[in-house]
């Protein structure tokens, strides 16, 4: 290949890591800004706030069990056309959301959105960038995840809408907004490269080592993985920490500071923080390259355990460093984790059939979003505090640490292949 068409191709696919970045961002924006719909529902309905977490709930559940299925559709149709139509189921559902005013009327449309969100979320968009990216996964991956952040960042932003438009025009404006921007750039940049990979090629391009395993998992059976402890450590481990830890703290974060009696702008402002520090913390996953996967998602872990005790010592609104510090480093824990997290899984478990393995492991991450918020919520209506669900989530995260230690550490003494 002449230069001049390596540099083109490394333009194009630089503009392509810009655009699915931009995706993801709006895409998890639609949903990462249910906390701030959240109060807003809950004082025009009169709904209950576990009830109304719920809805949240099934939009976890409902994105991790299509991951599978959404990977395997743009393996076999290609993200040019898989890409837009989630983008029109997600938006037009969100759109309607603002002719809701029942709880199920909430469900089936958070639950339909879900379903569009999965067409576009990490499983297929990775899964498409990882047939571009071949040597520089690790970076490409970790610029994905720090999407998730950015659109939390864009709470801030539907805090102004709601506040200036009201809760109904916000969800109206949103969606509409997201398919007319999203569908037509999609149609040009994206280009069709579903094509089977035979394993042969992708043997020979993913002989990669780091410091804390040895990568050469290469199973021909599609679901032998299922027999594996590493795959159901990974599971439980995505349960804890992705479904119930980060999404407790998702969606109960601005509610919480609410209930301590700060205003809902400084709220959004605190949550937009939290995004932030979350693309930072992403863009550091790169330090589990040299230090190993288990000492970063440990050090990740303990700084998210510091960020949620400094929520517990929260009393009243004149302690305004107290939220700041614990979203900070909130933010950059949590971003730290996932990308650490699916790094690992990719040592251990890539191949042919990662894609069905990341699929997988994203329906743990999903039952325990549906469970977290809710039962947090539950909670809450039960002994009007948060303090119960904060220390769930500090177990949660020691648990994890746990069962990551036990993963490496026994991989590392029996190779397992």
């Amino acid at each position: 290949m002449s230069i001049n068409k390596r540099k083109k191709k490394d333009f194009y696919k630089c503009i392509v890591l810009a655009f699915v970045f931009l995706i993801l961002s709006l895409g998890y924006s639609i949903r990462n800004t249910f906390s701030v719909f959240y109060p807003a529902i809950i004082e025009e309905l009169k709904f209950s706030r576990a009830d109304t977490a719920i809805m949240f709930s099934i939009s976890i559940i409902m994105y991790g069990f299509m991951a599978p299925l959404s990977g395997g559709l743009v393996d076999s149709y290609g993200a040019k056309k898989i890409i837009p139509i989630g983008v029109i189921i997600m938006g037009s559902s969100y759109a309607l959301c603002r002719y809701a005013n029942t709880q199920i009327q909430f469900y089936i449309l958070y639950g339909i959105s879900s379903v569009g969100l999965s067409l576009i979320g990490w499983t297929p968009i990775s899964t498409y960038i990882s047939h571009l990216f071949t040597k520089t996964r690790g970076l490409a991956f970790g610029i994905l995840n720090s999407s998730f952040g950015a659109s939390i960042l864009l709470a801030y932003f539907a805090q102004v809408l709601i506040l200036n438009y009201g809760w109904r025009n916000a969800y109206t404006f949103m969606g509409i907004f997201f398919i007319i921007f999203i569908v037509p750039i999609s149609m040009i940049i994206l280009k069709e490269n579903h094509k089977k990979i035979k394993e042969s090629k992708l043997n020979k391009e993913n002989k990669v080592k780091t410091n804390n395993v040895e990568i050469n998992y290469f199973d021909k059976s599609k679901f032998n993985f299922l027999k594996t402890y590493q795959f159901w450590f990974f599971f439980f481990i995505a349960f804890l920490t992705l479904g119930i830890a980060e999404q407790i703290i998702i969606v109960h974060q601005v509610y919480f500071l609410k209930d301590m009696g700060f205003n809902p702008m400084f709220s959004a402002k605190i949550y937009s923080i939290f995004g932030l520090t979350f693309i930072f913390g992403s863009l550091w996953t790169f330090l589990s390259d040299y230090y190993g996967r288990e000492k970063i998602f440990i050090v990740a872990c303990s700084v998210c355990i510091i960020g949620v005790m400094l929520l517990v010592l929260i009393k009243k609104p004149e302690q305004i460093m107290l939220p700041i510090l614990s979203s900070i480093l909130l933010g950059c824990g949590v971003g730290i984790l996932s990308p650490v997290l699916f790094a690992t899984i990719a040592d251990l478990f890539h191949g042919q059939h990662f894609g069905l393995i990341q699929g997988t492991v994203f329906v743990g991450f999903s039952v325990g979003g549906a469970v977290g918020p809710w039962f947090a919520g539950f909670i809450h209506d039960k002994l009007n505090s948060y303090n119960i669900a904060f220390f769930i989530v500090v177990a949660s995260l020691l648990l994890s640490a746990f069962l990551m230690h036990l993963c490496i550490s026994f991989h590392l003494r029996h190779k397992y292949y």
